[in-house]
């Protein structure tokens, strides 16, 4: 299948990506008609949306019905690899994302992934002066085992941004944690599917994407269909502080792409609650 070409990830856009990479143009039925084949359970909408959100950020163009993937994207992409390759190799990670737009990093334990985010997030804020944080995340996030210092310094950007987090799931156990964001005076939406298969975060020219292990979200999952009031504690501290897992962040510097996608999570604050 397609979608092997690029490891684990089984991502809609990226199988978009390789079937137009492959074909050269096609409408976006049968676009639509190929993802299927590529083993996707989802909808011609959704395809067509992230066909259109493609061509609004230059990946993508359509001549008539057909679509493409834009040349200049393409030059653009060679050119950042080729850097990569020549240049990237004794650089810090943070060096890289300021000179080449992307990086990728890799976490052995939820709370060591999230004490970076932390800082990052926090550093952004200030340097940016970005007024706006979203989030799309499978699972409300549960800052519950940071420190003291750690919880004043989220609480302080927090309080100053215009914040807004959707959520997938809608269970006894979300509700809880999003009292804690709401708290914050952050505004939580539940129980809103995307197509989005990775959490992320958008704050400032900054898109955070986050691909947590299958293993993880099981245990996750597990975890939010217990009674709040009879779940074990032990065991919620050790799937988030103490086991080891691997956990990979991807953070792109795009100010196009980053503000579009706080545009769509905002626009669904709008919507009504069926």
């Amino acid at each position: 299948m397609l979608y092997q070409l690029l490891g684990k990830e089984k991502s809609l856009k990226n199988v978009i990506i390789l079937i137009l990479a492959a074909e050269q143009q096609l409408t976006a039925k049968k676009i639509y008609n190929r993802v299927k084949k590529e083993g996707f359970n989802i909808s011609y909408h959704a395809v067509y949306k992230a066909l259109k959100q493609f061509c609004s950020y230059g990946v993508l163009d359509k001549e008539g019905k057909n679509y493409k993937i834009n040349e200049n994207w393409i030059l653009e992409t060679k050119k950042f690899i080729e850097n990569m390759l020549n240049k990237g190799v004794n650089k810090t990670p943070l060096q890289n994302l300021n000179e080449f737009g992307i990086i990728s990093l890799k976490f052995d334990a939820q709370i060591e992934m999230g004490r970076f985010l932390l800082k990052f997030v926090s550093d952004e804020v200030r340097n940016s002066n970005s007024k706006q944080i979203v989030a799309n995340w499978n699972f409300i996030w549960i800052p519950t085992f940071l420190s003291r210092e750690e919880y004043e310094i989220l609480n302080g950007f927090m309080r100053k941004l215009d914040a807004y987090i959707l959520c997938k799931q809608k269970n006894v156990m979300d509700e809880w944690a999003a009292q804690f964001w709401l708290n914050m005076k952050a505004k939580v939406k539940l129980g809103v599917n995307s197509y989005l298969a990775q959490d992320i975060i958008s704050v400032g020219d900054k898109l955070i994407q986050i691909y947590w292990p299958e293993v993880v979200k099981r245990e996750l999952e597990s975890l939010r269909k217990q009674d709040i009031s009879k779940a074990d504690m032990n065991e919620v501290y050790h799937i988030i502080v103490e086991k080891k897992t691997e956990i990979n962040v991807v953070i792109l510097k795009n100010q196009k792409i980053a503000s579009g996608i706080r545009r769509e999570i905002i626009e669904e604050f709008r919507k009504k609650t069926a």
